[in-house]
């Protein structure tokens, strides 16, 4: 049986860090290492993580705050498997999610499945996140190997994309993927507030454009224009409620701030993109 690492970042996860670890602990396939990197959590993550006594668990400091990318590298260098699998705090493997991830990857360099959200309806775009062609950490699985020759992830990728390009790297250097539909992991929907609505895409755009200058191959980059979707719903604010994803009533207040964080993404891309000498709407 394969010695696997299983590699999670968490930051203030406490609100979801228990059904993640509850999934992860129950795993059919039992011979793995858990390794937490937590990103300076501030609430009761790690007294939460504390609270499972299982010798499989090793807790690790980030130095590098918000960091997403430094974070995955520190997990995967310290990890004992030959094969690294990684899931994110707010998400719920099911109980056979690491032994098709074992058993499907073969001679393969990166698996990957399908995620859904939890609350699959809420809208078109939040259905199935993840697929044959899409790659994120919420559910991949990699050779250690694959990895190391690579230098890992690219830490100028703080935040989205670094998922993508990893994995575009592997490819390019000779590597193969698989698909596995039965390799299953159910994103958590988290709790909106106005500080998440304003940060979510102060760097989303950025790292999509990064992956799209170094590999060609960012699906959100139409004709020069970042997300056009997001663009049209930045210029016409009421097409968020399209857009969006709505719960409660509570969600529509928030839809100021998610229009303000649109307006800063977009601006803090077009500031970045003239200092590089490119031109992106």
């Amino acid at each position: 049986m394969a010695k696997i690492s299983v590699i999670v970042l968490v930051h203030n996860s406490q609100k979801t860090i228990r059904k993640c670890m509850n999934a992860l602990i129950n795993q059919t396939y039992k011979n793995f290492e858990l390794i937490i990197v937590d990103d300076h959590s501030t609430d009761k993550t790690i007294e939460i993580i504390q609270s499972y006594k299982d010798k499989r668990i090793t807790t690790i400091n980030n130095p590098n705050r918000n960091n997403i990318a430094s974070g995955r590298n520190i997990g995967f260098k310290v990890a004992k498997g030959d094969l690294i699998f990684y899931t994110d705090s707010d998400c719920i493997p099911l109980s056979n999610w690491l032994e098709e991830g074992v058993g499907k990857i073969n001679g393969n360099d990166i698996i990957t499945g399908i995620t859904f959200y939890e609350y699959p309806c809420h809208s078109f775009k939040h259905r199935v996140v993840q697929g044959w062609d899409s790659f994120f950490t919420c559910n991949l699985g990699f050779k250690k190997s694959s990895l190391e020759k690579i230098n890992g992830f690219d830490e100028k990728f703080n935040l989205y994309a670094e998922d993508k390009d990893v994995c575009f790297r592997i490819l390019k250097n000779g590597g193969e993927k698989i698909f596995n539909q039965n390799m299953i992991v159910i994103h958590q929907t988290s709790l909106r507030t106005p500080k998440s609505e304003l940060k979510l895409y102060s760097k989303f755009y950025w790292g999509k454009l990064l992956c799209h200058f170094k590999h060609g191959n960012e699906p959100g980059v139409k004709f020069g224009i970042m997300r056009p979707d997001l663009l049209v719903a930045t210029i016409f604010p009421p097409l968020l409620l399209v857009t969006e994803t709505f719960r409660s009533f509570d969600d529509l207040k928030l839809l100021p701030f998610t229009w303000i964080g649109l307006v800063i993404g977009r601006v803090r891309m077009w500031v970045k993109c003239l200092r590089k000498g490119k031109f992106y709407l």
